[in-house]
């Protein structure tokens, strides 16, 4: 078990933070998004190799970029309730 708790949002959260670091408005978060979003709230720059297996993980589908269930999944640790 974590230490630390799993942050829960809403979807209205999660539409607002989603849409602040899917820059191009793309409806995908992109691999160079995710990366500026990780470095945007760390205290010091994040290692790629680190980042790149964060995005292996929550990139379900494999397309190098995080769409709006992944952005869920990453934020609450469980995918959205339909």
């Amino acid at each position: 078990m974590s230490d630390y708790p799993k942050l829960k949002y809403d979807l209205q959260e999660l539409q607002y933070r989603f849409s602040k670091y899917d820059k191009d408005n793309s409806g995908l978060i992109s691999k160079s998004e995710f990366f500026d979003m990780y470095n945007s709230f760390a205290p010091c720059k994040i290692h790629q190799s680190v980042l790149e297996n964060m995005l292996k993980k929550y990139d379900l589908d494999r397309n190098e970029s995080i769409s709006f269930e992944e952005f869920a999944l990453l934020m609450n640790g469980e995918p959205l309730k339909k």
